[in-house]
C-alpha cells in the first residue's frame, strides 16, 4: 500500500485506515497513544497522512531507563546486583522523584527501542531474566519488580506505565452483585436437593480468583486456561481443546448475540424519542416505561 498518497477513494481510505488500525494492534497500543487522532482526523487529509506516516514503525532510538527492584530485605540486595551486574545493568543512586525506601534497588541504563515504553520494557525484561536465575537457586520467590518504570529526561525524570494487556478489557459488571447472589442461591438450592457441587468448578473458581489476584498477565493467562481446562473437565470431548472449543464457543456466541440485541434496543430508544410522531402501536414489538426497548422483545 502506498502511504505517501492521500487516498482519494472512500475504500483506498477504509483500507489505509484498516491497515493503521491492525499496526497498531499488533504493537500493542491503547487508546492514550491514540488520544490525538480526532484532532488530526479534523485537519484535513495531508495531516491525517503525515500522522499515519508518523505512526509507522521507524528507526529505534535510545532512552535513559530506569527500573526499580523492591529486594525486601538488606541481604538480597547484595544478590541482586550481583547477577545483575553479571549482564551489565548497574544499580544508580537515587534520583529525584522515585519512590524512597531502603528495600529499593535502583537500576539504570541507556536502551534503544521504538518508544520510551519498548525501551523500558527492554530493559525490565533482562532484570526480570536475571532474578529468575536468583530464584532458581534461592527456591524462593523472586524480589518484585516495580509496575512503573522512568525515563530520564534533559528536564527531569518522567515516569511511564507498564502495558498491561490483560486488564484492558476487564471492567466490573454493573451488576455484580445480582449475578453472585443469583448464582449462590442456584448452587444452593443443587446442594439442598442432593446433588453435589462438582470439585472442578471449585477448582476453577479457585483459579480464576488466584489470576485475578496477580500482576503478571503470564501467570494470569495460565492460571485462567487452567480453570477453563477444569471446566472443560466436564464436557465430552476427544482433546482438551476440542473440550474447551465446546464450553467456551456457546457462550461466545451467545455474549456477542446480547451485546448486538442489546445495542439495538438501545438505538431503537433512543430513536423512537426523537421521532415522537411515531405510531408505537404499529411496532412490531411491546415498549416499557418511556418508550423502553427490553432485549428479549427482539428475540
Amino acid at each position: 500500500m502506498d502511504l505517501s498518497v492521500v487516498p482519494s477513494k472512500k475504500k483506498d481510505a477504509d483500507k489505509l485506515l484498516t491497515t493503521l488500525g491492525t499496526y497498531a494492534f499488533r504493537r500493542g497500543w491503547n487508546s492514550s497513544d491514540c488520544a490525538d487522532i480526532s484532532v488530526v482526523l479534523d485537519e484535513g487529509a495531508e495531516n491525517t497522512r503525515s500522522w499515519v506516516l508518523g505512526s509507522l514503525e521507524g528507526d529505534e532510538s535510545e532512552f535513559d531507563c530506569v527500573v526499580v527492584v523492591d529486594a525486601k530485605d538488606q541481604k538480597t540486595i547484595g544478590s541482586i546486583r550481583a547477577v545483575c551486574e553479571r549482564a551489565g545493568i548497574c544499580r544508580t543512586g537515587r534520583l529525584p522523584g522515585l519512590p524512597e525506601g531502603k528495600s529499593l534497588v535502583v537500576f539504570r541504563r541507556k536502551t534503544m527501542g521504538l518508544r520510551a515504553i519498548d525501551a523500558a520494557e527492554k530493559l525490565r525484561s533482562e532484570i526480570r531474566s536475571n532474578l529468575n536465575i536468583l530464584s532458581l537457586y534461592r527456591q524462593s520467590s523472586g524480589p518484585v519488580i516495580l509496575s512503573d518504570m522512568w525515563i530520564v529526561e534533559e528536564d527531569g525524570i518522567v515516569r511511564i506505565q507498564a502495558d498491561s494487556p490483560s486488564l484492558q478489557n476487564l471492567h466490573p459488571r454493573r451488576d455484580a452483585s445480582k449475578l453472585s447472589a443469583n448464582v449462590a442461591t442456584a448452587l444452593q438450592q443443587r446442594l439442598s436437593a442432593g446433588a453435589f457441587l462438582e470439585s472442578e468448578v471449585r477448582s476453577a473458581l479457585d483459579l480464576n480468583n488466584l489470576a485475578l489476584s496477580m500482576h503478571d498477565h503470564r501467570l494470569r493467562l495460565i492460571n485462567i486456561w487452567s480453570a477453563l481446562e477444569c471446566l472443560a473437565s466436564l464436557v465430552d470431548g476427544k482433546s482438551i481443546i476440542d473440550r474447551v472449543v465446546k464450553l467456551v464457543v456457546p457462550i461466545l456466541t451467545w455474549r456477542k448475540i446480547d451485546k448486538v440485541v442489546r445495542y439495538l434496543s438501545i438505538s431503537i430508544h433512543y430513536w423512537l424519542k426523537k421521532n415522537p410522531g411515531i405510531d408505537r402501536s404499529a411496532l412490531p414489538f411491546k415498549l416499557g416505561y418511556q418508550d423502553a426497548v427490553h432485549p428479549e422483545q427482539f428475540l
